[in-house]
């Protein structure tokens, strides 16, 4: 009876987590239209982190300018009334900006190195947020 219990849970753990995670990273541009993920430098210098699909750029404070336009996935159907819905950023960075829609939402650095920012409420089907981060590498270490 207990292994019936556990299938039942882990169907609607599956469902709940399909539901709560939308993974923005294989979406992430850089400034060519090349995807942020798993870039040559990234795949020669830190294979170790590209295996762990970080978005990855050298040290010495060079800058990283990504991008994306988020639509409301299908997946999720209608918004539910009073519905929190976050966009959760980490970064190892000097200097970190998100921008949505052209205004900065967060900044962060080395010590500050997490967002979890509240959508708009107005964020729904048929809607788009445009996404933008900018980061600067650590002068001591690469950037993730």
């Amino acid at each position: 009876m207990k292994a019936g219990l556990d299938r039942q849970l882990l169907g609607w753990i599956e469902t709940f987590s399909c539901r709560q995670q939308h993974d923005l990273l294989p979406q992430l541009k850089r400034p060519d239209g090349s995807p942020a993920l798993h870039h040559q430098w990234g795949q020669r210098n830190r294979p170790d982190w590209d295996a762990r699909g970080l978005v990855i750029w050298p040290r010495g404070g060079q800058r990283l300018h990504l991008t994306h336009s988020l639509h409301w996935p299908q997946a999720w159907g209608q918004r539910k009334s009073g519905e929190t819905i976050r966009l959760a950023l980490r970064w190892w960075a000097e200097a970190a900006e998100c921008r949505i829609n052209g205004s900065t939402i967060h900044r962060g650095d080395l010590f500050d190195t997490a967002c979890r920012w509240p959508l708009p409420e107005w964020f729904g089907p048929g809607e788009v947020l445009e996404v933008e981060l900018l980061l600067q590498s650590p002068r001591h270490d690469d950037g993730a």
